[in-house]
């Protein structure tokens, strides 16, 4: 089981990022909620040792983050989450916001298998 780490900042925080999702998030949240892949849940913006990924499937040990914008600080900070979570046992697969409106079923397929194959460890 992975601990979550959340501190009264990071629950507040999460909150935040959950009551406005830029469009992207919103149309990911409209393709993984309600256990559509693999009969699984995702979690949005849920805590997850001390970081709030995009989308959070504990059941697969999944981690999803869009990537929007290439940001030199934003990109160090992701890639010392991911050697973080990596550690625990937890993948994190980067989205391209742009799949997600230009092939959103070819998504859906991928993220099936890939929760499918790690639900089989």
């Amino acid at each position: 089981m992975v601990k979550r780490l959340a501190t009264d900042f990071t629950r507040k925080r999460a909150k935040e990022l959950r009551q406005s999702p830029p469009p992207s998030e919103a149309a990911l949240w409209q393709l993984v909620k309600k256990k559509q892949i693999a009969d699984c849940r995702f979690h949005r913006r849920a805590v997850v040792l001390g970081s709030i990924p995009d989308f959070w499937c504990p059941a697969a040990k999944l981690a999803l983050e869009i990537d929007a914008s290439t940001n030199e600080q934003k990109s160090l900070r992701d890639a010392k989450r991911d050697e973080r979570f990596l550690a625990e046992g937890i993948t994190t697969i980067h989205i391209p916001a742009r799949r997600i409106f230009h092939e959103p079923e070819r998504l859906v397929a991928e993220l099936t298998a890939t929760v499918i194959a790690r639900k089989a460890r």
